[in-house]
């Protein structure tokens, strides 16, 4: 079972590096986290944790206004918690986060994957 998050958890860092080196995002609802299950079998709310890279001009100053959904658009239960901000150190909420740190439940079919928002 800890083989098959790590490589869970090593997809999804890798999917996220594609988003730190492309500044195209129109808004923080654009960022899709991609989660693949590349075993035989299912995989039910299995806890994923994932960085996400935020742009400045966001000014998204605290954790209440972002939100995990999945790719019907129903938002999902997450802890969401500040790992950096930008211009500041974390505990400044008048600085725009740079980071957040994403905990939440996914479900995959085997040898699938599935896009959370």
């Amino acid at each position: 079972m800890l083989k098959s998050k790590s490589v869970v958890s090593c997809f999804l860092a890798a999917v996220i590096i594609l988003f730190i080196v492309s500044p195209t995002f129109a808004s923080v609802q654009d960022i899709p986290l991609t989660v693949s299950n590349p075993t035989d079998n299912a995989r039910v709310s299995d806890i994923v944790t994932s960085g996400v890279p935020l742009p400045k001009e966001a000014n998204i100053l605290n954790t209440d206004d972002l939100s995990v959904s999945d790719s019907s658009g129903n938002i999902i239960p997450a802890q969401i918690s500040v790992l950096a901000r930008w211009d500041g150190q974390v505990s400044d909420t008048s600085k725009p986060i740079r980071w957040a740190l994403l905990d939440f439940q996914a479900s995959i079919a085997a040898n699938a994957s599935e896009t959370y928002f």
